[in-house]
């Protein structure tokens, strides 16, 4: 005799949707979500990567200003970014904890400063002047996405938007890393500190290894 199984149940509204959003090409629109699991727990993690791509080209778009020619008093940097591409922050976009507002400052001179601060910590750097990303290597394979925004609107007053967002690596020394992209976006970033500060744990992780050793 042949098993016939029984067929799932369809309610009013018809087939259920699957629990996640499929990725969704405008960048207007919710990012997607997509499911991983740690362990036997389930979690949501949300794709920002749609985000990061360059923006289509229109023909109404006016070229870039080479900033390194524009403003002498600005160090020459790697990463071009003007007020004509800088994007607002996209419907239904939840910004990253690690972000920074800041206020009375030009987008290229915010760019600028990352660009340098970049150099002085070696981080290896893609920049996309287009879209006003960026992202980051460092030297212990933790990768960084650096967004900018222009903040507008009641919820983000006139200001410029850094965000930075983890990506693969440890969350200890992305956080370091992250501290002074931020610092050096708001004009706090400290060159010769960085350093000295880099020698002290470069000598504290010498003398661990000593008296693990012995």
């Amino acid at each position: 005799s042949m098993i016939m199984s029984k067929p799932a149940p369809i309610g009013g509204g018809g087939l259920k949707s699957p629990p996640f959003a499929k990725k969704s090409s405008f960048p207007g629109s919710a990012p997607s979500l997509k499911k991983s699991t740690i362990g036997s727990n389930p979690t949501e993690e949300i794709d920002k990567e749609i985000f990061f791509r360059p923006p289509k080209k229109t023909g109404d778009t006016p070229p870039l200003d080479d900033v390194n020619k524009r403003d002498p008093g600005i160090p020459r940097s790697n990463w071009l970014v003007d007020d004509k591409v800088l994007r607002p922050v996209p419907t239904y976009y939840p910004l990253e904890k690690s972000s920074r507002f800041i206020t009375g400052k030009e987008v290229y001179s915010i760019a600028s400063k990352i660009s340098e601060c970049c150099r002085v910590m070696s981080v290896q750097a893609d920049f996309n002047n287009d879209a006003g990303t960026a992202a980051l290597k460092t030297s212990e394979h933790v990768e960084i996405y650096i967004a900018l925004w222009k903040g507008t609107g009641p919820k983000y007053p006139e200001c410029v938007i850094v965000e930075a967002q983890r990506r693969k690596g440890d969350a200890v020394t992305y956080h370091k890393y992250c501290r002074c992209i931020l610092d050096a976006a708001d004009g706090e970033f400290d060159a010769e500190d960085f350093h000295a500060t880099e020698e002290r744990e470069k000598e504290y992780s010498q003398v661990a290894e000593k008296m693990l050793a012995s």
